[in-house]
C-alpha cells in the first residue's frame, strides 16, 4: 500500500472528507468506503497516521465494534424489529453521535443498556439524547447517566413518560453545584421508597433538592437533611412528630394524606420556631434535617415554589 506521510482526517460523520482522502488509494480500501457510507456512523477525532494501512485498520476496528453493539442491542429490545425500525434507530444514534461528539459505539452501548432496564424502543431516541446532554452537563459519560435515569424512572414505577420531570430535576441539581450522577441516582434511589410510603410526590421531593442546591447546599447534604426530616417527622414517637401531631392535630404520614405539601409541614414547623424562638434546627436530633427547613421555608419557598 502506498505511503501518504502523515495524514490527519477528522471523521465526524460526513464521509465526504474522508472519500476523497482514499480515493487514490488501492482497491483494498473499496470494501471499506462502502462499510463507512453504509453505516454512516460518527467518529470524533483526528488521527494522525503514516500509511493508509494503518488508518484503515484502526477504523475498520472501530467500525467493527459499533456492529457488534449494535447487533446485541437489536438482540436485547424484547421483539423483532423491522428494518425501517433498525435504520431509525441507526440514525437517531448517528445524530446524537454528531450533535454532542461521542463515539457512535458509545451511544449504542447506551442504548443497550437502557433496553435492558426496560425503556421501549418507542422512549430510546428521547432517552439517549437526554442523556448525552446530561452527561456533557456533568462532564461525565452517556454510559453513566442513560442507566441512572433509567433506573430512577424505574423507581417510580416504569412510566417512562417521565423522563422530562426526572432530567430537569437531576439538571436542576446539576447546575446548582457539583455532583456526581451516581449521586444523583443514588440520592432519588434513597427517598423514592420513603416518599411513596408517605404518598409524597416526586415533584415534591424534587423541588426542595432543586431548591436547596440552588442555595449552594452539596447535594449530599441536601438529600441526608430531606431524608432526615422525613424520617423523623414520619415517626410519630419523635419529639418532632409529637410535636407536628400536637400543631396539627393530625401525624405527619396523615398530613400529607390529606393533600398537603411537604412545603406546608414544613412551614408549620417554621412558624412554630418563630413563634416560640427555638430554632427549627433544635426541634430535629439531625441537624440537617433542621437546615433543610429553614432553607425551603420562610422567604426561601419561593426557590421550591418555582
Amino acid at each position: 500500500m502506498s505511503q501518504v506521510g502523515t495524514l490527519s482526517v477528522a471523521i465526524t460523520g460526513d464521509n465526504s472528507g474522508l472519500n476523497s482522502a482514499i480515493q487514490g488509494a488501492d482497491h483494498q480500501l473499496g470494501g471499506f468506503r462502502e462499510t463507512v457510507g453504509k453505516i454512516g456512523v460518527a467518529i470524533a477525532g483526528v488521527f494522525a497516521v503514516k500509511k493508509i494501512a494503518d488508518f484503515v485498520s484502526n477504523s475498520i476496528k472501530l467500525f467493527t465494534e459499533f456492529e457488534s453493539a449494535t447487533s446485541t442491542m437489536f438482540a436485547s429490545m424484547g421483539r423483532i424489529l423491522t428494518d425501517e425500525e433498525k435504520d431509525r434507530i441507526i440514525a437517531d444514534i448517528r445524530e446524537i453521535s454528531e450533535a454532542y461528539g461521542i463515539a457512535a459505539v458509545e451511544v449504542t452501548r447506551a442504548a443497550d443498556s437502557i433496553t435492558d432496564l426496560g425503556v421501549p424502543v418507542e422512549e430510546l431516541n428521547a432517552f439517549l439524547a437526554t442523556s448525552a446532554e446530561l452527561a456533557k452537563v456533568l462532564g461525565t459519560d452517556i454510559g453513566a447517566t442513560a442507566p441512572a435515569l433509567a433506573r430512577t424512572i424505574q423507581g417510580l414505577g416504569g412510566d417512562w413518560e417521565r423522563l422530562t420531570e426526572v432530567a430537569d430535576t437531576f439538571f436542576a441539581v446539576a447546575d446548582a453545584g457539583q455532583v456526581e450522577i451516581g449521586q444523583l441516582e443514588t440520592t432519588f434511589a434513597k427517598l423514592l421508597p420513603v416518599a411513596k410510603d408517605m404518598g409524597l410526590p416526586f415533584s415534591d421531593l424534587a423541588a426542595h433538592v432543586t431548591a436547596v442546591a440552588q442555595q449552594g447546599i452539596p447535594a449530599r447534604t441536601a438529600i441526608s437533611g430531606l431524608q432526615g426530616a422525613l424520617d423523623e417527622l414520619s415517626d410519630t414517637k419523635s419529639k418532632i412528630g409529637e410535636l407536628f401531631q400536637t400543631l396539627t392535630g393530625t401525624s405527619f404520614t396523615e398530613f400529607i394524606a390529606a393533600g398537603h405539601s411537604l412545603g406546608e409541614a414544613f412551614a408549620v414547623l417554621r412558624t412554630n420556631a418563630e413563634e416560640t424562638g427555638t430554632p427549627v434546627t433544635q426541634l430535629f436530633t439531625n441537624i440537617e434535617a433542621g437546615k433543610m427547613v429553614l432553607a425551603t421555608t420562610g422567604e426561601q419557598a419561593r426557590l421550591v415554589n418555582a
